[in-house]
């Protein structure tokens, strides 16, 4: 795959489609009831854009990355944006006000790994890219969900 098909392919706005086992998730996450009835209400659009540098050209996930990557989840209440380059530590805040530090990683071509690391709970998230839909594994301690984003 070429560097401008890569970037197609990730860039692009994904629409909720489903959600399994995500309040289960949440709450060992440690997100209090309130907050775990407005997210399991919410249809978050997520946005994900990489940029690059014009001479880019990285289509190997092991070659160091030149890319700006960004991603935008909208949930109606609250909208989180986090920027970053592959393998850069990150701190952030999480949409439910949790302290971490993240990095990303793209294992391979269609797959981003996001590793939260806060003070008291991590998680991983697992981003798969395919040409209609975004799927999302997510993992804390024992716990997993998933949820599928449909490309607009």
């Amino acid at each position: 795959m070429k560097p401008a098909d890569i970037d197609l392919f990730f860039n692009g706005t994904f629409y909720l489609d489903s959600s399994e086992n995500f309040e289960p998730y949440l709450t060992e996450l440690g997100v209090g009831y309130f907050l775990r009835q407005l997210a399991m209400l919410a249809f978050p659009i997520v946005t994900v854009a990489r940029t690059c540098p014009a001479e880019s050209s990285h289509p190997i996930p092991s070659l160091p990355d030149p890319c700006t990557w960004s991603i935008k989840t909208d949930a109606a209440v609250r909208t989180h944006v986090i920027t970053f380059q592959l393998g850069e530590e990150v701190e952030d805040f999480t949409m439910d006000g949790r302290s971490i530090k993240t990095v990303f990683t793209r294992p391979s071509w269609n797959r981003l790994v996001e590793e939260q690391v806060g003070d008291t709970v991590n998680t991983t998230l697992f981003r798969d890219f395919f040409q209609d839909r975004m799927e999302v594994t997510m993992n804390v301690n024992n716990v997993t969900a998933s949820s599928v984003f449909m490309r607009n």
